[in-house]
């Protein structure tokens, strides 16, 4: 029976560079001979169908957060690296993370709110609704990055590879 391996759980506004963050990450693990999943939040509500209405609304956030750390905990169960990206913005999943997550690492990415603004693909910050939602900000991140310039991008995988070797070897 494979050994857990662990969970990178890279968490953040929606525009802070989360995906950007674990592609890259998840490149240098490969190029390196590790093949980590990597569970993307906008990947998963397509696979998994929760685009509709009613799946943005704060309880049902919460639950589908809880989905994200449930599937990640099947996957590093069964021996594998999982990073996760996702908004996830709640102090009882990161708690339950940490309790139930093997090698399990957070990081938060803590962008500027006119970088996100800038980056707002979605809307998200000029609705009204979604801009109402506040969210529980982690306040025991295993790493924290500001990534404002594009150089940020490398020195955070570097960053989030060196802390999380170190969380699996503990």
């Amino acid at each position: 029976m494979k050994r857990p391996l662990g969970v990178l759980w890279v968490t953040g506004l929606p525009g802070s560079g989360k995906s950007t963050l674990a592609k890259a990450i998840q490149q240098s693990m490969q190029d390196i001979g590790q093949m980590p999943l990597l569970l993307d939040g906008d990947s998963l509500r397509d696979a998994l169908n929760l685009r509709q209405p009613q799946s943005y609304q704060i309880e049902n956030r919460e639950q589908i957060a809880m989905s994200y750390a449930r599937l990640c905990q099947l996957f590093a169960n069964q021996g594998f690296l999982v990073i996760c990206a996702t908004v996830s913005m709640f102090h009882a999943v990161r708690t339950w993370n940490r309790k139930n997550l093997p090698g399990y690492c957070e990081v938060f990415l803590d962008t500027e709110t006119s970088i996100l603004n800038s980056r707002d693909q979605k809307g998200l910050y000029t609705n009204s609704e979604a801009a109402s939602i506040l969210p529980e900000f982690p306040t025991n991140p295993d790493v924290i990055l500001r990534m404002h310039e594009p150089q940020d991008l490398m020195n955070g995988v570097h960053q989030c590879m060196d802390r999380w070797t170190q969380v699996l070897r503990s």
